[in-house]
């Protein structure tokens, strides 16, 4: 899974400082270009499952910054934006079109 440009542009602005620190090293968010990204998954159905999931984690809400006070239905609407991946190798469409199943082209 990979956050995507789009994606981080959008929610930084509300977001407290993402970067920490491992070891001697500051950390952060490394956005992916939107060209980048091989597979979008919709998420659509299951973001308010996942908004009262996040909610119930009060101790770690800190982190969201402004986005934690969210109404439900514009949490979905960001949360439905993640669900992107890179895959490095696909035998679906070699990488010319953005794919939606994570397991598409797999045999059973």
């Amino acid at each position: 899974m990979v956050d995507a440009e789009s994606f981080i542009n959008l929610i930084t602005p509300f977001m407290d400082d993402m970067s920490f620190q491992v070891d001697d090293q500051i950390r952060g968010e490394f956005p992916w270009k939107d060209w980048m990204v091989t597979t979008r998954i919709n998420m659509v159905e299951h973001c308010k499952t996942a908004w009262r999931a996040i909610q119930c984690h009060q101790s770690q809400l800190a982190t969201l910054g402004t986005l934690a006070e969210m109404p439900e239905d514009s949490a979905a609407s960001v949360l439905a934006m993640q669900g992107t991946f890179y895959g490095a190798f696909s035998l679906v469409n070699g990488g010319r079109m953005v794919e939606t199943d994570l397991f598409a082209g797999l045999k059973l």
